[in-house]
């Protein structure tokens, strides 16, 4: 035995074994401080060799089987966080006391359903439905009403009387011809009624056959050619009464 060295007895170390140890070593789960073993989290004991819950659940809740079981008003593996209000109804993510609510609900627990846009401040949210104020429409109220309503051939758009598809004219009381008559005569009230050259108005042909009737002679070339202010004109001179107007007006008496 060298001169000079401690040899210290069980439960002392240091080099003149003034320092206490600690049991086992503290298992390998904490430090060992002043002969007393300071566990790592979730261990504890003399030795710390006894697992539990995280935190001791934070002396809010019981350590049962390992798993913190918390008291009323407590969260968290732990049992750190503080609950929300009804678990935030099941419609959202609680964080400390505070419900982050799911698209489409709010309130503090998250059991209120909110409508689209919130109304656009235009009505009142019932039951996630839109109830709009008066002069308001929408699911989300955002568009105008059309007082005093549309005509049955009409449809309203954002406070507008706008003519349903098919028609056509101030009052909406005119119908279209399809294809407006290829360009090959002139419409009113869904009959196309085709210049010189061209038939199938009555028919629904919208004026796409070519008309078998003798040709007045015109001096702007053949029919075929496009129909334009001044052909219709050098055949007004020709025809005389027949009149082609720019316009839907009455249909020619036959």
């Amino acid at each position: 035995m060298p001169a000079g060295t401690c040899y210290c007895a069980p439960g002392f170390t240091g080099r003149d074994c003034s320092v206490s140890t600690c049991p086992e070593d503290c298992s390998q789960h904490g430090y060992c401080r002043n002969g007393s073993c300071v566990c790592h989290p979730s261990w504890r004991g003399e030795a710390c060799s006894i697992r539990t819950c995280p935190n001791e659940c934070s002396g809010a809740g019981d350590c049962v089987d390992l798993v913190c079981q918390c008291n009323p008003g407590w969260t968290g593996d732990d049992c750190s966080l503080h609950a929300c209000p009804a678990d935030c109804s099941g419609k959202g993510v609680c964080h400390n006391a505070t419900c982050f609510c799911m698209l489409g609900y709010t309130g503090l627990d998250c059991a209120v359903g909110t409508c689209p846009n919130d109304c656009s401040g235009n009505g009142k949210c019932v039951d996630w439905t839109c109830l709009c104020d008066n002069g308001f429409a929408g699911r989300d109220c955002s568009l105008l009403k059309c007082e005093g309503g549309c005509r049955w051939n009409q449809h309203c758009f954002n406070g507008t009387c706008a003519c349903s598809p098919g028609w056509t004219g101030k009052d909406c009381d005119l119908r279209i011809c399809p294809a407006d008559c290829n360009e090959r005569g002139y419409c009113y009230n869904g009959t196309c009624y085709c210049r010189p050259g061209y038939s199938g108005g009555s028919a629904g042909l919208k004026c796409a056959l070519a008309s078998r009737a003798t040709c007045l002679s015109m001096p702007y070339g053949p029919a075929r050619l496009s129909w334009t202010s001044t052909h219709r004109t050098g055949l007004q001179q020709q025809l005389g009464s027949l009149r082609w107007p720019r316009e839907p007006v009455s249909p020619p008496q036959t």
